[in-house]
């Protein structure tokens, strides 16, 4: 068996390629649309969505792979000669430029939409889950995974042009360019070409359907702006350093929180892969003297409403996990405070989605021209304080939550 193409037929390995990349995206595209309409109202159903939507990205990466050796393999090859030019051949050309580009743009916005979300179902390869020069943020998720759409429907439009292109020539012009790309078919008997000379470069088709393309991305990312919840749209007070110093404490070791340069985030795993989030407005009465740390005192509090976990923002601030509408703020209140081999351990009592239990803070304190640095580190059992309690197992998502500071404060 012909393993190369030559001018009559496609060779074997172009055709393994050929139902290889076809047979992914047949699998990937109606999987796309299923696991949107999967319900997620309890943990064996968000685990089974979860699990569909990588096997989905998995897929995708495979399709990726799969259609750039595909294009490779192309660009060594004899091209087997058409049997119909003219404008029909002009067509069938520019459908095919268009189906490899979509092919190709369709999965890779989909990686780059997937590595600047956060909360995610990760690629089973086990690589991917970032990509360089990717950030984590919204805007960029949201923009790809509208660009996805787009090429989803591209991808649509022009396999559905292809396969009725196939079928025209099958029952139609009853010739043999379906069975070219047939493993072992018979190309016995007359295969007639039809050749109408063109100027027409179907390149240039394909660049005009992909530039409305891009267009529809850009309308489809400014009408596609997901509502956030109300609760979770708390904007941070603007107040300055100065004006916070005014009103802190006078008390030997205050300190007075630089909101601008400072930051809380939370590091839970989902899924067994890290994801993260943030508090939006929080503040704190600080006391603090490094050589005199038993002296000090912490009192914290959180607005759990600004929480944002990217797509995971929801589901987040709702009843399943904070409960922000019922519990709106969350407030640690220190006991004592000593010293560890590492730094500084503070003690105490927090309260969580209206449960309280003990908990700790190990920071980490240095101070230069005025300005004290603070890295500081909460780890939390979330079950402890009912958080996420139909999630027992852990599996779906972690149990141990990290509850990260990095802190800038000046003496008022």
């Amino acid at each position: 068996m012909q393993l190369t193409n030559t001018r009559e037929r496609y060779g074997l390995v172009h055709q393994i390629l050929h139902w290889a990349v076809a047979l992914l995206i047949i699998t990937m595209l109606p999987m796309g649309v299923i696991m949107g309409w999967l319900p997620a109202t309890n943990p064996d159903e968000i685990a089974d969505k979860v699990w569909l939507y990588g096997l989905h990205k998995s897929i995708g990466i495979a399709a990726l792979a799969l259609a750039l050796i595909r294009i490779g393999w192309v660009l060594t090859q004899t091209k087997p000669a058409p049997l119909h030019d003219g404008m029909e051949g002009f067509a069938s050309r520019a459908v095919h430029d268009l189906l490899y580009a979509s092919i190709i743009l369709l999965p890779v916005t989909g990686w780059i939409h997937h590595a600047a979300s956060t909360g995610y179902s990760p690629i089973w390869w086990g690589f991917g889950d970032t990509l360089p020069l990717v950030p984590k943020s919204d805007a960029v998720s949201r923009f790809f995974n509208s660009a996805h759409f787009v090429f989803a429907i591209t991808l649509v439009g022009s396999l559905g042009l292809h396969i009725a292109g196939a079928l025209k020539h099958a029952v139609i012009d009853k010739d043999k360019t379906l069975a070219r790309m047939v493993p072992g078919a018979d190309l016995s008997g007359e295969m007639p070409m039809v050749r109408i000379p063109h100027d027409h470069n179907p390149l240039f088709a394909a660049v005009a359907v992909l530039l409305v393309s891009a267009v529809a991305v850009v309308v489809v990312d400014r009408i596609y702006t997901p509502e956030a919840p109300v609760a979770a749209v708390v904007e941070t007070p603007a107040a300055t350093v100065e004006q916070a110093a005014e009103a802190a404490s006078v008390t030997a070791g205050a300190w007075v929180i630089d909101q601008a340069q400072s930051t809380l985030g939370v590091t839970i795993r989902q899924m067994g892969s890290p994801v993260s989030g943030s508090f939006g407005e929080w503040s704190a009465d600080v006391v603090f003297d490094p050589t005199d740390p038993a002296s000090g005192s912490i009192d914290a509090t959180v607005q759990t409403a600004t929480f944002q976990m990217g797509d995971n923002t929801a589901r987040a601030i709702g009843d399943e996990f904070l409960a922000t509408g019922a519990n709106p703020t969350a407030r640690f209140v220190s006991e004592s405070i000593g010293t560890t081999d590492t730094g500084y351990r503070a003690t105490g009592m927090l309260m969580l989605s209206g449960t309280e239990a003990p908990a700790v803070i190990d920071f980490t304190f240095a101070e230069a021209d005025g300005v004290a640095t603070v890295s500081a580190t909460i780890p939390i059992k979330r079950l402890d304080f009912g958080v996420g309690a139909g999630f027992p197992a852990g599996d779906t998502v972690g149990l141990d939550v990290d509850v990260v500071m990095d802190i800038r404060a000046t003496r008022p």
